[in-house]
């Protein structure tokens, strides 16, 4: 049996374990990501921001000391209190789209006609998350009695674990280049000659799996 001490894994309060990571935000990359057409044109999707992290972990007590007649033993310092856990980092923007005609239902006719489009902007990167705060120190411990027969100090408690890191923002969709952008029934493209540029990259996640999808080129698309 090991003799009682103030040492690590005896009276020592154990630190408080350390705070677990947020998870990374989703990057605009599925078939909803395709964005949508108003009165106002176009609105391109961002990334999802990422989660909040989980707070650290509160030190342990230390031990108490032995106490002796008619004169109790002086008590432990108390663990440490965790650090909170950082907010997740903010998705990425859109990157913008450029589109040669924008028809929300509207009925199309051309006659030697030349649509032009530029590029796409790229999409917007996730932000980092937020870092987790350090935890707090452990309360010291009493002191013993020094007079014949005396007793032992009291063990500090543990500090408390730093708090996680908030999840990375996930990456928006990059810029479209499409020709006619519509809604309802495709419009015909008799007379026109429709001729696109490059297409944004999507915006840079966690990792490839929560990274934004590059925009769409395409010489008519229909949206939602």
């Amino acid at each position: 049996m090991n003799m009682w001490s103030c040492a690590t894994g005896v009276g020592q309060g154990n630190s408080g374990s350390n705070g677990a990571p947020g998870e990374a935000g989703t990057g605009a990359s599925d078939e909803l990501s395709l964005g949508s057409l108003s009165l106002a044109g176009y609105s391109g999707v961002a990334g999802q921001p990422g989660g909040p992290a989980a707070p650290g972990q509160g030190g342990g007590g230390g031990g108490g000391a032995k106490a002796k007649a008619a004169c109790a033993g002086a008590s432990g310092g108390s663990g440490g209190a965790g650090g909170c856990g950082g907010k997740g980092g903010l998705g990425g923007q859109a990157g913008g789209a450029s589109i040669g005609i924008v028809s929300l239902g509207a009925t199309l006719s051309f006659e030697a006609v030349t649509i032009r489009t530029g590029n796409g902007g790229d999409g917007g990167e996730g932000g980092d998350g937020q870092g987790g705060a350090t935890g707090g120190s452990g309360g010291n411990g009493g002191l013993g009695d020094t007079n014949a027969p005396s007793t032992l100090n009291a063990c500090d408690g543990g500090n408390g674990g730093q708090g996680g890191t908030g999840g990375k923002g996930g990456g928006s969709r990059g810029g479209h280049v499409i020709g006619i952008a519509h809604t309802g029934a495709a419009p015909s493209v008799d007379g026109a000659t429709i001729e696109t540029g490059a297409p944004g990259e999507g915006g840079i996640g966690a990792d490839a799996q929560h990274d934004g999808a590059a925009g769409v080129k395409a010489d008519v698309q229909v949206f939602p």
